[in-house]
């Protein structure tokens, strides 16, 4: 039986004419930008022969563009592992002279190439009502208007007909804009957004945090059109950062949680003294410290918004400091500091607009200094026939409401918010992990070992003596067998 490894390029075997398949190690860990296990081989091939002429008359022979590629497939019989892969054209050198191309292989995610696009249909689209800040002088004519209006709608009625009806809807369409209010700007459910960035991938979505109440019922309100410039992944890094929250493909499905939920999808592994025990390691599990701050309180803030000035006016609300030091530790200094990029969404009726003004103004309208503002905003709502009601409750002694206040930071608030429900477990006193990691540890693997490692990557549970852990990397040498486990922290 030949073990060999073996590699095909464009579904043709070029084997023989490829250095390097042989010499073969894969390394799994986490790609930063998408929040996928990404795989990466140690050592570029080199392609001579039959390989080299194919590569050359596909890339070389006429201009061809940058993100031209071929498929790439490594098979290794020994352990019954395939890897499709790609060679880019811009990741090759070119020796013509010595017939010669080289160059390192990716791993080819075609999900990822869709949630890193603009989606073509933006899903959960509903349109959220506002009203803009006016000055004294609107009011007044809003007044005269309004009480004009009245007036000739009792005299129509009086007259028993319908001979002014073109005069009060004209009338009704001049209060509107002086109040400057029932305009419209669009909104989108978070959760069927998502929903349909995975579908078009072909993945199925997961959260629960975006199907259970209240947040199943968040919305994302438009800044200044700025969602048709984002990509899924864009849109994804974005409202993760409210909720402490991270998005993660595995097996089909893309997950959105809370940072510390993916151990429960994770798989264990090995724990490294039984296998230095068994004399699988050359080398004892070693561990040093890792010097990570302990913080004294956490600031957890929504942006200054420097378009929208009545945003701002709901800071007081929405933000918080917590105390992280009591009792005191005089090993903890310095602040968590926590900025999502959003604005408050403040509304026509909420408890600290002006009474005088918006009083005038019809209920549950967003309240915006201009038509746009420097950051999209967050309300918790339902969608009523395309228009997005926002949910409140009474609050304060002048019965004014509360709007999206499970969006606020607030520790002490008496439901839990933002804070309470997601950021709490950035409180050091929540958490008692170890500040130690792993120093790189190899060892002899078994088939099963490395039958897990090709399928779960990185998303693997580590035993020490000192906890479970997480490695940053694992790579798998085919050539000696081995596994290398490297960046091993306790969770």
């Amino acid at each position: 039986m030949n073990n060999s490894n073996k590699i095909f390029i464009d579904g043709q075997d070029f084997t023989g004419s490829v250095e390097g398949v042989d010499d073969f190690a894969v390394t799994f860990q986490e790609d930063n930008e998408t929040k996928t296990i990404s795989v990466s081989i140690s050592n570029a091939l080199t392609f001579r022969g039959d390989a080299f002429r194919y590569l050359e008359s596909k890339f070389f022979a006429s201009p061809v563009f940058v993100d031209s590629d071929a498929a790439i497939k490594i098979v290794i019989p020994q352990f019954d592992h395939e890897y499709d892969l790609y060679i880019r054209a811009d990741a090759m050198d070119y020796c013509p002279e010595i017939c010669e191309i080289s160059g390192s292989l990716t791993e080819r995610k075609p999900e990822l190439a869709i949630l890193s696009k603009i989606p073509e249909e933006k899903q959960g689209k509903v349109d959220v009502q506002y009203c803009l800040n006016v000055d004294f002088m609107q009011v007044i004519m809003y007044a005269i208007i309004l009480s004009f209006r009245i007036s000739l709608q009792i005299l129509n009625i009086s007259l028993g007909g319908f001979l002014f009806n073109g005069a009060v809807d004209a009338l009704q369409e001049a209060e509107d804009l002086l109040i400057g209010c029932n305009r419209e700007k669009a909104a989108y459910n978070i959760f069927e957004y998502i929903q349909g960035c995975a579908s078009e991938a072909g993945l199925s979505f997961q959260s629960s945090i975006l199907t259970t109440a209240p947040y199943k019922d968040t919305y994302y309100v438009d800044s200044n059109s700025s969602i048709n410039r984002l990509s899924c992944i864009e849109f994804l890094n974005l409202v993760k950062q409210p909720f402490n929250a991270e998005y993660k493909i595995k097996n089909g499905v893309l997950y959105f949680e809370r940072v510390d939920f993916f151990t429960q999808i994770q798989t264990r592994f090995v724990n490294v003294d039984n296998v230095y025990n068994e004399g699988r390691s050359d080398a004892p599990p070693c561990y040093r410290y890792t010097a990570k701050q302990r913080n004294a309180y956490g600031r957890y803030e929504y942006s200054s918004d420097n378009i929208d000035s009545n945003a701002n006016e709901m800071l007081d609300l929405t933000n918080d400091i917590v105390d992280f030091n009591n009792p005191f530790d005089p090993y903890k200094r310095g602040d968590l500091k926590v900025t999502i990029p959003f604005s408050p969404a403040r509304y026509s009726n909420d408890r600290d607009s002006n009474s005088t003004i918006n009083a005038l103004r019809p209920p549950d309208q967003l309240l915006l200094s201009t038509s746009i503002s420097q950051f999209p905003k967050l309300v918790i709502g339902q969608n009523v026939a395309g228009i997005l009601r926002p949910q409140s409750r009474p609050r304060g002694i002048d019965g004014r409401d509360d709007f999206t206040y499970q969006m606020w930071f607030d520790a002490q608030l008496d439901v839990p918010e933002l804070y309470q429900n997601f950021w709490f477990i950035s409180n050091p006193n929540e958490t008692n992990v170890l500040p130690f990691e792993l120093d790189s540890f190899t060892f002899a693997a078994t088939c099963e070992e490395m039958d897990t490692v090709k399928r779960e990557g990185i998303d693997l549970i580590i035993e020490t003596r000192l906890g479970d852990a997480r490695a940053e990397s694992i790579s798998i040498n085919y050539t000696n067998g081995t596994i290398t486990l490297e960046g091993v922290q306790i969770i």
